[in-house]
């Protein structure tokens, strides 16, 4: 299968048989092993990605790809494992098979036409999807890798300089109700030893809080 630039509409496809003057950007393998592209870079534009893939080591397998734009990483806020992990925010995996190039294609066909915003898109989508998904854990099993998720997001705010946008102030609120929560029970978990990625959490989350001038609420509510 092969990724393609159409010339003339300026689009991304994927195919089996290529069209007359397009360009072949990409072709499909199915090698076993660790294995990562050079940069590619899209005809007439400033969109690039380059692709990784790991096929046949059970527990170490992955397919995936990263793209950049303007010379800005496109991130991937939608998927909760790049959430967890701000070394993978801006990887987007696919299920780890030599079948699954379809969707991979698919995928970033997908992002090339949302590029200018993609950012702004897939922050939105994650954003929203955490808050709904959380907004009324009280007791949850899963406060450590929600801090790290919850860190990934509170980043991306500043990145997209949005921490004041009003538009999704009401979701950074909720996002902040539910990092005082987790932080709450973290607080008050003995068994739960501090690494740097839930302190980078507390720093980021009280930059937060001092920027839209609520920083009382941290001291409220640990006490």
């Amino acid at each position: 299968m092969h990724l393609c630039y159409n010339n003339e509409n300026k689009e991304l496809y994927h195919c089996h048989s290529v069209k007359s003057n397009d360009d072949v950007l990409f072709t499909s393998y199915n090698d076993v092993g660790w294995k990562k592209t050079k940069n590619i870079i899209v005809p007439n534009s400033t969109f690039s990605f380059r692709i990784e893939s790991n096929f046949g080591y059970e527990g170490h397998k992955y397919l995936r790809f990263r793209a950049t734009y303007n010379d800005i990483e496109l991130k991937n806020y939608d998927s909760e494992r790049s959430l967890c992990s701000r070394g993978l925010s801006d990887a987007f995996d696919v299920t780890p098979e030599p079948e699954s190039w379809d969707e991979l294609f698919f995928l970033l066909e997908k992002i090339y036409l949302k590029r200018d915003n993609w950012n702004c898109y897939s922050y939105s989508n994650g954003l929203v999807h955490f808050c709904e998904k959380y907004k009324d854990v009280s007791n949850c099993d899963k406060d450590v890798l929600m801090t790290k998720m919850i860190g990934t997001l509170l980043h991306g705010a500043f990145d997209l300089s949005i921490v004041n946008n009003m538009v999704f102030a009401p979701y950074l609120s909720q996002l902040c109700t539910i990092s005082l929560g987790v932080i709450q029970r973290l607080y008050k978990n003995e068994e739960v030893q501090y690494n740097n990625e839930i302190s980078d959490t507390l720093d980021i989350l009280y930059q937060y809080l001092k920027e839209t001038n609520q920083q009382y609420l941290l001291f409220k509510q640990l006490k």
